[in-house]
This record gives C-alpha cells, structure tokens and sequence, in this order.
C-alpha cells in the first residue's frame, strides 16, 4: 500500500497558468505545471521553455530515517541549514522573505544573473521519507508570478 502524506491547504489559483499539462515525477507522484515548460533528457526530472530561460528541476531523494508523522519541524531542521550554505559559501542573495507552513520551505535567490526559486518539501511514501527538492530558474530578474508558477505546481502534487 502506498502511503503519501500530504498536507495540503487549499490550493492556489492558477498562478496566471493558461495551459497545464501533468507529468509524473521519478514514479513517485505526479505534478501539473505551466506546458510551456517541456521534458528535457536529464539524469534527474528536469523541464525547461523552449528559449530555455527558465528550468525547472525536481530532485527526490530518500531522507536518511523514517519519520512517521513529518512535521514542519522536520523540514525546517533539514532546510534552513542548507539555504544558510547557499548564502554564506554559494553566493546566494536572498530575493524575498523565507516562507514556511506546515509542509514546505520555499526562498528565492539570486545567483549571478539568475533567479532561483527554491522549494523542499518532505513526505512519507511507503514508509520511507523523501525529501523532494523543486528549483524553478529564470535567467532574468525576480518575478513574483514566476514564484507562483513554482508554488502552483508544487500544490499541485498528487500521488501516483
């Protein structure tokens, strides 16, 4: 039996999205994002438009314990510590303020010439614990709705 903890609030409008397509991530889950982004061969889940201005890359790994019952707690342990590297040894600059609720952390930076939007996510799948990364990039300056796009479709995750 697949057991998927998901704590979703409501979902977000559309994000300005006119076309959605859904697509199924590493065998785990499905999301539903902008088809203006198309799959790109990768050795990870990763999509970009076709003037390739903006990627989005969608890593899962399993988290090294179970943890029954993943908490806020959980994510912001694991998370916090990792956007503290990016800024003080990545060159990181923080673009927005850290948001956090009960299932995900999400910041945005800027990275030399681009825009990262990051967002980790944990949850249990067969009793295992997996911490799902979403890096939506955009070669361009910060756009709130490029933010949105990344939220929507991470609100979006339905499990296979």
């Amino acid at each position: 039996m697949k057991l998927f903890k998901f704590f979703k609030k409501n979902v977000p409008a559309e994000a300005g999205i006119e076309q959605q397509q859904r697509y199924l991530v590493d065998d785990l889950y499905y999301i539903t994002t902008s088809s203006e982004l198309k799959p790109v061969k990768s050795d990870r889940f990763r999509m970009e438009t076709e003037s390739g201005k903006v990627q989005l890359s969608i890593s899962n790994y399993e988290f090294s314990h179970f943890v029954p019952g993943v908490s806020v707690n959980d994510i912001t342990n694991f998370v916090l510590p990792l956007f503290k590297d990016f800024i003080e040894n990545g060159g990181y600059i923080p673009l927005d303020n850290l948001t956090i609720e009960d299932n995900f952390v999400c910041q945005s930076f800027k990275v030399g010439q681009e825009s990262q939007y990051i967002l980790y996510t944990l949850n249990n799948f067969n009793n295992r614990t997996i911490v799902s990364s979403f890096m939506l990039s955009d070669f361009d300056t910060y756009k709130e709705g490029v933010k949105k796009i990344l939220l929507y479709t991470y609100y979006k995750m339905e499990p296979k």
